[in-house]
């Protein structure tokens, strides 16, 4: 058991460690940075958002995790569950609950192998593959399509510190998945709440070097526009330029802005297909997106209500990861151990667990 006193006692001495410093003027270089935005026209454009209250339908989605482990169970597999929430906004608002769990064993990360590494990644893979089927499924119900809300970037940057193979294998499946949303028409938006993205950032500053031989910017995109950005307003839309963002076809490739929701300034992603559109046609599609995310985020009073309940049909708990790992072991020892005392003492949980449980002082 942690002691607190002792931790408090332990950050106390330390205090001076805690605000090493990267550069002393700060502010004056955070200044000088909003004085070079603004010689830059299209980063002075900003729009107002006007939030839509009512008619129309948001799909959020979310998914969670449990990675394999012996200490738990016997059987080597993972489980990935991805909950949804459709709220359907009109004269008669209604709701629809998804929840999709599926367990992943080794067979399922051929050639890869089980491992929390590619636990994680099928759980993303799953999360877009079902966002699309959930859509689907109410745009044949109500013959209209929801928005759909994803928590998180649509440019997969954590792929870059993945083996090529992964890479390569999870980037196609991913981008399958958008695809199918984009041929479908699906209105498909990501919320990146606290974004430390320097996008904006690498178009009028080179990064600051510490003299140590690396390049760092203590600074983000949202720095950059937390004392501009007026209050539901939002920047224009960029597209990515990063070598990942070039393997995107045009139609799914990402493209974001910044959004002042009131609380902070997130980070807004759409796919390239919404912004063409908005381009070919007199319809814009960008612009009922923000409005609804707009309406979303003061309902949830600061972030999206659909993504924070989504995240509750898709959390697993500590006693939902008992329960799974129970229920693995007791399905083994039923097909080759009848009637046992040892299925019923596990039901306090893990072997080693129990152990911890049990044993005497």
């Amino acid at each position: 058991m942690l002691d607190h006193d002792k931790l408090i006692r332990c950050i106390k001495k330390n205090s001076h460690r805690l605000d090493a410093p990267i550069f002393n003027n700060q502010d004056d270089t955070l200044q000088k940075l909003r004085e070079k935005l603004k010689s830059h026209d299209k980063l002075q454009v900003t729009h107002q958002v006007i939030s839509q209250n009512g008619g129309y339908s948001v799909l959020g989605v979310d998914g969670s995790q449990v990675h394999p482990d012996r200490s738990m169970s016997r059987v080597w597999c993972g489980l990935v569950n991805i909950g949804g929430i459709a709220l359907h906004y009109s004269k008669s608002s209604r709701v629809e609950f998804f929840s999709s769990p599926e367990i992943v064993f080794e067979s399922d990360c051929a050639p890869f192998g089980l491992s929390p590494e590619t636990i994680d990644l099928m759980r993303t893979a799953r999360e877009l593959e079902l966002a699309c089927d959930w859509a689907l499924q109410i745009q044949e119900t109500t013959g209209n399509s929801p928005l759909v809300l994803i928590d998180g970037n649509l440019l997969f940057w954590f792929l870059d510190s993945k083996s090529d193979a992964l890479k390569s294998h999870f980037f196609k499946r991913y981008c399958a998945a958008l695809e199918r949303l984009a041929e479908n028409h699906i209105v498909t938006a990501s919320y990146v709440s606290a974004p430390r993205s320097c996008d904006l950032l690498t178009m009028i500053w080179k990064p600051y070097s510490t003299g140590s031989g690396r390049s760092e910017s203590i600074f983000c995109d949202a720095d950059l526009l937390a004392d501009w950005l007026l209050e539901f307003h939002r920047t224009e839309f960029f597209p990515m330029t990063t070598a990942m963002a070039q393997e995107y076809s045009p139609q799914t490739r990402p493209w974001f802005c910044y959004f002042n929701v009131g609380d902070e300034i997130v980070r807004i992603e759409v796919l390239g297909w919404m912004v063409q559109n908005d381009r070919e046609n007199k319809d814009s599609v960008i612009e009922c997106v923000l409005s609804q995310i707009c309406d979303q985020a003061l309902k949830g009073r600061g972030y999206p209500v659909a993504l924070s309940e989504a995240h509750e049909r898709a959390v697993i708990k500590t006693s939902d990861r008992l329960t799974f790992f129970q229920s693995l072991d007791r399905l083994q020892l039923g097909q080759s151990i009848s009637q046992s005392g040892e299925v019923f003492s596990r039901s306090l949980g893990s072997q080693k667990a129990l152990k911890k449980r049990i044993v005497a002082i």
